[in-house]
């Protein structure tokens, strides 16, 4: 590759990949605040971004940040229909799609990269380029992939630092040229850092790292691995926004880490530690059911993994073997783990072991572009124009039939506004002065997205109290902090239902008070009624009144009353 022709010629295939790939999210991708694809918790990543604030473990500092840039932006006449542009929600989403194209490039790299080490034929020529661009786009139209790269999640993020590590460590491979600098070491050290302390999940890839550096690498001098340790403490440095911006008590912050205790209880999740291995074993097997190579990847995809793992392990190159050896070994870490999580979401924790994949997808069929290569070398034969046209064929309606299965699996989700609609319709009904009790992710975020982004300043009026969170110390402080309009007559309980009762009976003579969802354990004495898509929460003897009314109405054959519907306040 010297002319510069062919330099143009070598690019053109992933820049290719990449503007279809940001074309099909911006597309599919949610307009507003929405619950599609398991994104229960956007606006709590959302709203912590445009606001600086802390949301939920591990915090997410880096995340927070540069979102923030992002939702700081101002695309002035670009803002018209149908694409929001200057919509909050939607420039986080916009900064998720543009990580996932970026960690496109890095799987084109890193394959490139490969085939230099594997001593491919191919590497460095078009044909090699086009092989490991089919590569990002199989990634990039994988339908769990596509999903999570279309809304403002961190699992993207996640799969970018683990890339940008794995191309890190590759370039770092002997190859006869002149040593690496230390700076690379740096930078080795800083991607890792930057992706454990941003993921815990980054955490399944290092033992693959680690055989995959003990393998290939030379073992680093002094001055290397001062550089490696220096790169992982610079990776600390986003993790101070934590207590820096704990202490100016933002809206949200979550597990209020102004102290060492609460830092540590923060990132490092103690909060989920429950939801781990909390499965019987014999339930395993049922669990590991949605690792499904060929939902993902398509038939092709799935014959090309299995090339790759068979080959990459035959091959008599080190590189090659410890390569596989690491896509299998960190494919196998993540799904002990995801098979052994109880969350709702667990699906999403399914994509850190879909990456390695993908990876042994694209080794497979760049050894197989290496191998036809070889044959339009030799002379005519039937045997070598079939493989080269079940080839070029194959190439040109994989990546058609996989965006078509991804729409048939419901990736669009342009018009989803689902979470949009019910905090938007719940502040309609939410009277002046409101306390409103929440149960869900999904509901509570959503509540906090209106109040602290769309309705700031507007309806400042309102206190959410998210009910998971009100047994933790921290959440009282929080209560003390920013929300002393939230009357309680009891010091800290880890008892929730003292908690509630104490709130409501508190607070009701003097603010309307509401819950998201009819389960909330309500003390003696009171009852809910259903006000549009929230529930409000009366005395019993006021709820006895609305009864009467309600049947004396009916005696008198009243049509069209539009009351709302009354529910037993007993759970």
């Amino acid at each position: 590759m010297h002319s510069r022709n062919s330099k143009f010629l070598y690019i053109i295939p992933i820049v290719a990949v990449l503007v279809a790939s940001t074309a099909l999210y911006i597309l599919t991708c949610p307009r507003d605040l929405s619950w599609a694809h398991y994104s229960q918790d956007s606006g709590d990543l959302i709203t912590a971004a445009y606001n600086l604030d802390i949301p939920h473990p591990t915090g997410y500092p880096l995340f927070t940040m540069v979102g923030h840039i992002f939702t700081s932006l101002n695309f002035g006449l670009f803002s018209a229909q149908p694409i929001p542009w200057n919509n909050p929600a939607f420039k986080m989403i916009l900064f998720v799609i543009l990580t996932s194209i970026a960690n496109l490039y890095l799987f084109w790299r890193i394959h490139c990269r490969l085939q230099e080490k594997l001593g491919l034929a191919i590497a460095g020529k078009p044909i090699g380029s086009i092989a490991a661009a089919i590569g990002s786009m199989a990634l990039g139209t994988s339908y769990l992939y596509w999903s999570q790269s279309i809304i403002a999640e961190v699992y993207i993020l996640n799969l970018f630092f683990v890339d940008l590590t794995l191309l890190l460590i590759l370039m770092l491979i002997p190859d006869g040229s002149p040593q690496p600098k230390a700076r690379r070491w740096l930078a080795l050290g800083l991607a890792a850092g930057l992706g454990l302390f941003h993921h815990l999940s980054f955490g399944l890839f290092l033992p693959g790292f680690l055989i995959l550096s003990i393998s290939c690498l030379k073992k680093p001098n002094r001055r290397e691995a001062g550089a490696l340790i220096g790169g992982v403490l610079l990776s600390l440095l986003p993790l101070l926004y934590l207590p820096i911006r704990s202490l100016q008590n933002p809206p949200l912050d979550t597990n209020n880490p102004e102290n060492w205790r609460n830092f540590i209880y923060l990132i490092t999740a103690v909060a989920y530690r429950g939801y781990i291995f909390s499965y019987p074993v014999s339930e395993m097997v049922h669990h590991f059911s949605p690792f499904n190579l060929s939902e993902q990847f398509g038939t092709p995809g799935l014959l090309l993994t299995c090339v790759g793992i068979a080959a990459g392990a035959l091959l008599r190159n080190r590189t090659s073997r410890a390569f596989t050896a690491f896509c299998l070994i960190s494919a196998g870490f993540v799904l002990f783990h995801v098979t052994n999580y109880n969350v709702a979401d667990r699906m999403v924790f399914f994509l850190p072991a879909f990456l390695p994949m993908a990876h042994l997808l694209t080794l497979g069929g760049t050894l197989i572009f290496a191998f036809l290569s070889r044959q339009l070398s030799r002379p005519w034969n039937v045997t070598r124009n079939i493989l080269i046209a079940a080839s070029v064929i194959g190439a040109v309606f994989w990546p058609g039939a996989m965006v078509q299965h991804a729409y048939s699996w419901g990736i669009d989700v342009s018009e989803n506004q689902d979470a949009k609609q019910f905090g938007s319709q719940a502040f309609a009904y939410l009277d002046e002065n409101a306390i409103i009790f929440t149960h869900t992710d999904g509901k509570s975020f959503s509540l906090i997205y209106h109040r602290y982004i769309l309705f700031r300043g507007i309806r400042d009026d309102v206190d959410i109290v998210f009910v998971p969170r009100i047994h933790t110390p921290w959440w009282w402080e929080n209560v003390a902090a920013g929300h002393p309009n939230v009357k309680m007559s009891i010091g800290y309980t880890s008892d929730q239902n003292a908690i509630i009762a104490d709130i409501i009976r508190t607070n009701i003579n003097s603010r309307p008070i509401y819950t998201a969802l009819p389960i909330l354990p309500l003390p003696e004495g009171y009852s809910i009624i259903k006000t549009g898509n929230i529930f409000k929460i009366i005395s019993t003897e006021n709820y006895e009144n609305l009864i009467d009314f309600y049947h004396r109405m009916k005696d008198d054959s009243s049509e069209n009353l539009n009351m709302g519907t009354i529910q037993d306040g007993t759970f």
